[in-house]
């Protein structure tokens, strides 16, 4: 019997399925109670994470709006809130309407707090938020405190673990819905990008000329990272440039630079002190409006054009006006098309101006000089007509005229020695009239026509034989040494042309910044025998019995070089040296005629002293006159009232060189010295002068400049008397110290072997030394033979500060000083509260500084959209304006200011270049963005370090046309092109006078430290004026703009002091100044030597300003239920960048705005990047 095949089935199975099902059931079951419970938590989340977002993008809004409405505006000035509070974290920033300081005493003290704006940071209300209160810049938000009521916009994860004090907490403003009840709450900061160092800027191209490589010194690519720490990898040269120009490009935040450093720490340590987006518009903040570019302004299609367009055609620069600052007839203000014809000299230069010298000329409508009465003097003071001066003056400057003064004995002449008598020689006096030339440029100069006129020397001889005066007349001026009374009765008067030929004018070439002495008005190969013939008549050249000799009634031609060595008597004979009426009857009794007969045991003396000679008393004062061909070219005075005022002048002061005490009338010999017998002076007739070992020079009367050392009175000539002017009017009626004078007018003795006028460098013919020494002092121990002051542009401008350059400080009316634009210091003949003064009803004293930068630096600006023509640029090299600005547009070429990118408006490239260099300079900064623009009201020391080491490692070229190499650390030039290297060879004094410095990156971060010290104690600058001009005011903060302070007290300028002395204003409290206080730190101030404020805005000066227009804004949003608890949290950043167009772009970017809207909003700002943040990157 078969089984029951159910029997064989497991028991239970139905069971088990069942109770399987039934949990797998349960599961799902919980399992979609329990996702839908997550999804109605997700989607509240979501609803509290998109209204946390939503109020981060309206914190966002309200802090874009708030930027638009204080620092939209032009005239809108930011700065760190850590300027004014140390303590402040310096990622909050502020805003300031800017301010200009007046002429006179302006207010300072107000100018912060008056015109503050707000700290752009949630909580902290702005004008036009609360328009019953002013803003209090003092009252700096409270950052650190964290607490529920603030939010952390800026962590350890943006500036680095251990820098609490930069970290931001900023206040959190809530946020109602319909009910009145808090649903969230928002906070913002906004950080200014522009007073950090940009990182990511592109170095510059391998130059193709030398144009090209002048304009990369003179307005550099990119910062600089010598001696930052962990940021050395942003400071390659040379072939690791290859490297560098990968890196840049990929840098889109700060936070990337850190990877290449392999520290992610390193960048956030200078989340305040760098950054990859600042971006500057080239704006006028002072009177609000686009900067006038003057690079467009200055140019022209000729490359001879001396004209500028008709807004500026008859504009003065001070007043910038067609009435001159304080009126025409001051004669003080400096034109505008001065400053346009020196910037355009680089297209007229040639390649044979390099070599064999620019012509040296007065500018075309030079006209006459402009004579003034004076009523304090007895005659007229003479000035360039500042009105005619509408070019440069392309001239050597007279820095000395000396008259040597010498006794000889020669053998009798004319028959006066009967036979057999002793009396066979004869007592000359000789005079050698010595004039020194500079040439101030670095490029040479071509001189040909040029004469030289003084007379009327005041100085007086008496001549004594064996103890016996020649005459009873006492000191007797030359005036009256010559035969015919007629002679006699008339002003001694010299006329040297000074050529490279005794017999007519030949151009006479100096090179860069070259003296040449000239004292050779006769062959070096004369005789006496030649002089006087077998019968006392022959063909005289020095001879000048008759005043004949010296330009009486012609010029005399006088060649460069001493026709004899300094340490022996030359000159032009007189020996008619006892008149008649006033002769001793020993004299008549040797010879009864004029003559001094002498036998050889004879001992001589020469008393000799100041002395008015009668033609000049009239108007006590002596004269020297410079002629460039039939122009008269200047004039220089000096009026001394009396005898005794006129010894007290020859007589003042020491120096090294003449370290004894002056007093007249002295005598030759000294008590001190051997007695002078014939013997000791006697030159055989037939000696060549050039041979001449026994003329013995006593004395030398000189009118010069200033040197640093051995001046007899103290004074910094660079900066105070001038070195460079080509004529003065020196008033020693009301004045009795010559301190304060721009010369010395001085009377100096020669001591026995002595040298009366050192010469040396060059050599000419015969071995003759052709140049002077000067500048330190006037010998090869302390003085050079070379001083480079300005350069001729090879290249376009690129920087105001490069203005200084033209000269324009001593070309008309005193005070003189060698650089005026970009320099401050205050001038001690002016108050220091003051920017011009009035010392009577015919003169005004100008800070000339202080009036150029208060015209030039807010208003006015290089781009280098300029010619590419002349020397600089041969070749494929050249461009006319309109192309460069077409490649430029295209993208296809930087301009020589790298900095500068182009913006095209919404504009083809075509369209954008046409409208860049039309209408006179004045839309070209409607199409250009200045990367890297720097905001000098800078706290950080780190970006200032960066900015001033700009130039780090630079090549840099020189005249001689190969560049320097990679000289070691940061040069900073006086001029773009130096005539000799800093590594050069040349003594130390030499390069101080001619070369360049360096810092190395300690001193740059000194010099950085006391940068800040200065934005903090006199900050915020309100106006680029006030940022490079000293303070109008007393105290130390008058004595010299911001960083020309910063520099003196970083004592990096203590190498001039090699050629130098120290100077306090006890040392010139006597010399009649109006602030003595100004006279500080050395006699070398403001020479080449030292570092000046110039220098340095020289370098950085076509990218720094004193607000910004780059920002990033961080931004925090929260979502709260209705208890008040916060549900969730969101951060987001974004860069806002403000461009040139306004708010209501009817109005066009170049136009001064009248719409309402664009008066209050001023020009656009856009947001150019925008992310959300996670809370770990804050």
């Amino acid at each position: 019997m078969k089984q029951n095949p159910k029997k064989n089935q497991p028991r239970g199975f139905a069971l088990v399925v069942t109770l399987s099902m039934m949990i797998l059931l349960t599961v799902i079951a919980v399992g979609l109670l329990t996702l839908s419970s997550v999804s109605i938590r997700t989607a509240a989340r979501n609803d509290s994470m998109s209204l946390a977002r939503a109020n981060a993008k309206l914190a966002l809004m309200i802090a874009i709006g708030d930027l638009q409405k204080t620092a939209g505006p032009d005239k809108a000035i930011t700065a760190p809130a850590n300027l004014v509070d140390a303590n402040a974290a310096p990622g909050v920033t502020g805003v300031w309407k800017s301010w200009k300081a007046g002429h006179t005493s302006p207010n300072y003290d107000a100018k912060s707090a008056s015109n503050f704006q707000g700290y752009l940071i949630s909580g902290s209300d702005v004008t036009g938020v609360d328009l019953e209160s002013q803003p209090n810049p003092g009252e700096v938000p409270d950052t650190k405190t964290a607490s529920k009521d603030t939010r952390k916009l800026v962590g350890s994860s943006s500036v680095g673990t251990n820098n609490s004090s930069a970290e931001i907490n900023a206040p959190v403003l809530t946020v109602s819905g319909k009910s009145k009840a808090t649903t969230g709450g928002l906070a913002w900061v906004t950080m200014d990008e522009g007073v950090k160092g940009r990182i990511d800027l592109m170095p510059a191209t391998d130059p193709a000329s030398t144009g090209d490589s002048i304009a990369q010194i003179g307005a550099p690519a990119r910062n600089g990272f010598e001696g930052i720490a962990k940021l050395d990898f942003l400071n390659k040269k040379n072939e690791d440039l290859k490297e560098l120009n990968t890196i840049l490009p990929k840098l889109v935040s700060l936070k990337q630079a850190g990877f290449p450093a392999n520290d992610k720490e390193a960048t956030a340590r200078y989340f305040n002190d760098f950054t990859v987006a600042s971006n500057s518009l080239q704006v006028d903040v002072a009177n609000g409006g686009l900067k006038t570019d003057l690079s467009v302004l200055f140019d022209n299609p000729s490359a001879t054009a001396t004209t500028l367009p008709d807004a500026y055609a008859n504009r003065y620069l001070y007043s910038d006006d067609a009435v001159p600052f304080q009126g025409a007839s001051m004669n003080a203000d400096i034109r505008w098309d001065f400053y346009a014809n020196y910037a355009r000299l680089y297209r007229r230069v040639t390649a044979n101006d390099l070599k064999a010298g620019m012509k040296a000329a007065l500018p075309a409508g030079y006209g006459t000089l402009k004579k003034t009465v004076d009523s304090k003097l007895k005659g007229p003071r003479y000035e360039a007509t500042a009105a005619n001066l509408k070019q440069p003056i392309l001239l050597p400057t007279v820095l000395r005229v000396d008259t040597i003064f010498s006794i000889v004995a020669h053998d009798s002449h004319g028959n006066r020695t009967p036979a057999g008598s002793p009396y066979n020689k004869m007592l000359f006096l000789t005079y050698l009239p010595v004039v020194t030339l500079h040439n101030p440029y670095n490029v040479p100069l071509r001189v040909n026509s040029l004469q030289v006129e003084f007379s009327d020397i005041p100085v007086g001889f008496e001549f004594l034989v064996n103890g016996l005066p020649t005459t009873n007349a006492g000191l007797d001026t030359i005036n009256n040494f010559y035969v015919d009374a007629g002679d006699r009765g008339a002003s001694k008067v010299f006329n040297m042309q000074l050529s490279n030929s005794l017999s007519g004018p030949v151009d006479v070439p100096i090179g860069a910044g070259e003296t040449r002495i000239f004292g050779t008005p006769f062959p070096a190969t004369a005789t006496w025998a030649s002089e006087v013939g077998s019968n006392g008549s022959g063909s005289s050249l020095m001879f000048d019995w008759q005043s004949n000799q010296t330009g009486q009634t012609a010029v005399a031609n006088t060649m460069p070089g001493l026709c004899s060595p300094g340490n022996i008597g030359i000159g032009f004979h007189v020996d008619w040296l006892a008149r008649d009426g006033v002769r001793s009857q020993w004299v008549t009794d040797r010879r009864n005629d004029g003559v001094v007969m002498l036998k050889d045991d004879d001992v001589i003396k020469v008393n000799y002293g100041p002395k008015i000679p009668s033609t000049a008393a009239a108007s006590n004062s002596f004269g020297v006159t410079v002629r460039l061909g039939s122009q008269e070219a200047a004039k220089t005075q000096v009026f001394y009232r009396d005898e005794a005022r006129l010894k007290a002048i020859m007589s003042e002061g020491v120096s090294d060189r003449f370290p004894e005490v002056r007093t007249f009338p002295a005598s030759c010999p000294r008590p001190s010295e051997s007695p002078i017998t014939t013997r000791n002076i006697y030159e055989p007739n037939t000696t060549q002068v050039k041979a001449y070992s026994k003329a013995r020079p006593f004395a030398v009367f000189s009118v010069s400049a200033k040197t640093t050392m051995e001046s007899f009175t103290m004074s910094r000539p660079m900066t105070d008397t001038g070195m460079s002017f080509q004529m003065a009017t020196c008033d020693f009626v009301s004045n009795a110290s010559g301190g304060a004078s721009p010369l010395e007018f001085a009377l100096v003795p020669v001591k026995q072997n002595g040298f009366a006028i050192e010469s040396g460098g060059l050599a000419g013919a015969n071995n003759t030394s052709l140049q002077a020494f000067f500048f330190g002092g006037h010998g090869a121990n302390k003085g050079s033979n070379n001083a480079t002051f300005y350069e001729i542009p090879i290249a376009p401008l690129q920087s105001i500060a490069q203005l200084r350059n033209a000269n324009g400080g001593s070309i008309s009316s005193a005070p003189y000083v060698t650089y005026t634009v970009g320099e401050s210091r205050a001038h001690p003949a002016i108050p220091s509260d003051v920017a011009f003064s009035k010392p009577d009803t015919t003169r005004v004293m100008l800070d000339r500084s202080w009036l150029a930068n208060d015209t030039l630096w807010d208003k006015y600006w290089f781009s280098s959209l300029s010619t590419l023509q002349g020397v600089g640029y041969n070749g494929a090299a050249a461009r006319t304006q309109k192309d460069l600005a077409t490649e430029f547009y295209n993208g296809t070429r930087r301009l020589p200011n790298a900095r500068n990118v182009a913006y095209k408006a919404g504009k083809s490239a075509d369209e954008a270049a046409a409208a860049a260099i039309t209408t006179g300079g004045a839309q070209a900064a409607a199409y250009m963005m200045t990367q890297g623009g720097f905001n000098v009201n800078s706290t950080s020391v780190p970006a200032w370090m960066s900015v001033l080491s700009s130039l780090c490692g630079a090549d840099v070229p020189l005249t001689t046309g190969s560049p320097e190499k990679d000289p070691k650390g940061t040069p900073f030039l006086r001029i773009r092109q130096p005539v000799m290297a800093g590594g050069s060879n040349a003594t130390a004094k030499d390069k101080l006078w001619n070369s360049y410095r360096t810092l190395e990156s300690g001193e740059i971060e000194t010099l950085a430290k006391e940068i800040v010290k200065e934005v903090r104690d006199r900050g915020p600058f309100l106006s680029m004026s006030e940022f490079v001009n000293r303070r109008l005011s007393t105290g130390p903060l008058s004595t010299s703009g911001a960083i020309q302070a910063a520099l003196d007290r970083a004592n990096l300028n203590t190498a001039m002091l090699g050629n130098a002395r120290a100077i306090s204003p006890a040392n010139v409290s006597g010399y009649g100044w109006a602030n003595p206080d100004a006279v500080i730190n050395n006699t070398g101030a403001g020479g080449l030597g030292e570092i000046s404020q110039g220098d340095v805005l020289s370098t950085i000066g076509s990218f720094v300003t004193v607000r910004s227009d780059t920002f990033t804004v961080r931004a925090a949003g929260d979502a709260r239920d209705g208890n008040g608890n916060i549900t969730a949290r969101a951060w987001c950043e974004a860069v806002v960048q403000r461009l040139p167009e306004y708010v209501d772009t009817t109005e066009t970017a170049e136009s001064v705005p009248i719409l309402p809207v664009n008066i209050n909003f001023g020009r656009r700002f856009a947001i150019v990047s925008f992310r959300w943040l996670n809370e770990s990157e804050i």
